[in-house]
């Protein structure tokens, strides 16, 4: 998974016009790639979320335990970007396909 870096600020800047509070390398961000939509190419995600649930069995509570996981959603067709998911969520969805297929469903 790629590192998600944020620009900050609430207007957009040259990548030449951004301070540098951190003492960190600048970024230039024409040497840059876009991120695309492996499904249909475009290149704006929106932000959504995925939940896990946990047996009460298996996390020792009284309830069940709810995880949310936040993912990126292509704001054109809405599918998941697989790219910049965590290697975790990625092996998970692996494994959630795998049984789907394995149930016929």
């Amino acid at each position: 998974m790629a590192k998600i870096v944020g620009i900050g600020g609430n207007k957009p800047q040259k990548a030449s016009e951004q301070s540098n509070p951190t003492g960190k390398a600048k970024i230039d961000l024409g040497k840059s790639n876009p991120v695309i939509c492996s499904h249909c190419g475009y290149d704006v995600f929106i932000d959504g979320s995925k939940f896990r649930k946990i047996s009460k069995l298996v996390a020792g509570t009284a309830q069940d335990v709810v995880v949310p996981i936040e993912v990126l959603l292509c704001g054109n067709c809405g599918e998941i970007c697989e790219e910049l998911l965590s290697p975790q969520l990625a092996v998970l969805e692996e494994l959630d396909k795998k049984k789907k297929e394995e149930s016929g469903s």
